[in-house]
């Protein structure tokens, strides 16, 4: 039991030092290597380590399309972020008309863009978002 307690606080101290490299290697407008897809992951990295980080939060809403609430009109960059804001806590406006723009964009056949990971990922947002039995009917 004891390596086992000496693993977990190694793993705790390695999670931490990569913490503080993502946040030394953001850059100013609160994305990483200026892309949309990596900030996202990023985030969720955060997320699921229990911190916030709202510049990456801002970098990722500036990118919605504010008239229709995809990002970039894609399936997979909407889900993408979508799940990344959901994950971070975001209740915002911004969420409700993503998952509206998912919702509106499904397939008749029940995929996006019948593609495996389009739809996977929208499946993930609609799930996060309290919103999968939609897309699974």
């Amino acid at each position: 039991m004891e390596n086992f307690q000496l693993f977990l606080l190694i793993l705790q101290v390695v999670i931490a030092v990569v913490m503080i490299i993502l946040v030394l290697l953001q850059k100013s407008d609160g994305s990483w290597d200026d892309s949309i897809s990596i900030t996202n992951f990023i985030l969720i990295g955060f997320s699921d380590a229990g911190l916030s980080n709202p510049n990456a939060v801002a970098y990722i809403k500036s990118y919605q399309n504010p008239t229709n609430g995809g990002w970039q009109d894609s399936a997979y960059l909407t889900s993408l972020s979508l799940s990344a804001l959901i994950k971070s806590g975001d209740t915002s406006e911004q969420v409700s008309s993503g998952i509206n723009w998912l919702l509106r964009n499904q397939e008749p056949n029940g995929s996006w863009n019948r593609n495996l990971i389009d739809t996977s990922l929208s499946v993930l947002a609609l799930y996060l978002q309290g919103e999968s039995e939609q897309a699974i009917t």
